[in-house]
């Protein structure tokens, strides 16, 4: 029995030392702890700075190589996150780098499949893609029908300037960035593809994009902490995230459920965009 309790150990002891060594040639980045990694930083810097887009920001400051590369242990998964234009435009143009992640995270939000374009890869993400793309086509995407949406959205836009500049003196204002497009992007699309517009101040499209904004917010494609450590969501659904996902989801799959069933009632009725 000691010599088995001694076996086990050195085993143990041994794989929490395999589990922090870094492979070679990987790019620097934070201290590994066994199991976790560094996810309890990224953890720490995502309550901080609030999105995981500031998070790469934070730590490029302190990690990054002279090739803009820095690389992250999240649970299992080894993240390298690219930085600089170059880099990124380089690593979006290697089919070696083609492959997307898998796991409960990403499965969750298509029925326990991987389906879309974003979480697909391989054969299925060339099926897709061209399904996709074909059906876009049909409704106007790329077409000259859609020049003549984006410039009805625009003019709607430059009014929504001028009251701004109106409402601040008459000669110039202060615009925030941070939501200016949102409404008039989100328009575009849904005229072509619903026939219908939103305006910017009703409470459906405030809704929505507060929806999106959350999701964004509380997970993203390197996924949420019970994606990395999928026994965390029964101890703590809160803390790892799996709660907020679960939630936001909801919410959108009521706002489509919604909207699909607006459609067929009234399909054949609405007068559909000219393309």
């Amino acid at each position: 029995m000691f010599y088995t309790v001694i076996f086990f150990s050195v085993l143990v002891l041994l794989f929490l030392l395999w589990d922090v060594k870094k492979p070679p040639k990987f790019p620097p980045g934070p201290k590994w702890y066994p199991i976790v990694g560094c996810a309890l930083q990224i953890s720490e810097l995502r309550l901080k700075c609030g999105m995981f887009c500031k998070v790469v920001d934070e730590l490029a400051k302190y990690y990054i190589n002279p090739y803009g590369l820095y690389g992250l242990k999240i649970g299992r998964d080894k993240v390298v996150i690219a930085y600089y234009s170059d880099t990124i435009n380089e690593m979006m143009t290697n089919e070696d780098l083609d492959g997307k992640p898998d796991g409960i995270f990403y499965r969750m939000r298509t029925f326990n499949s991987k389906k879309g374009i974003l979480v697909t890869d391989e054969d299925l993400w060339v099926d897709q893609r061209r399904f996709i793309l074909r059906h876009l086509k049909d409704f106007g995407f790329s077409r000259a029908g859609m020049v003549n949406i984006i410039q009805h959205e625009a003019s709607f836009l430059l009014e929504e300037l001028r009251e701004i500049v109106n409402e601040q003196g008459g000669k110039q204002a202060e615009v925030s960035m941070h939501d200016l497009f949102k409404v008039n992007v989100l328009n575009t699309l849904w005229s072509m593809m619903a026939s219908k517009r939103y305006d910017r101040k009703s409470e459906e499209i405030t809704d929505l994009l507060t929806m999106f904004f959350e999701l964004f917010q509380n997970v993203d494609m390197v996924g949420a902490l019970f994606s990395h450590f999928p026994f965390i969501r029964f101890i703590a659904p809160n803390y790892s995230g799996y709660n907020a996902f679960v939630e936001s989801h909801q919410r959108i799959y009521t706002f489509l459920r919604r909207e699909v069933e607006n459609h067929r009632k009234t399909y054949g009725i609405m007068t559909c965009p000219v393309i």
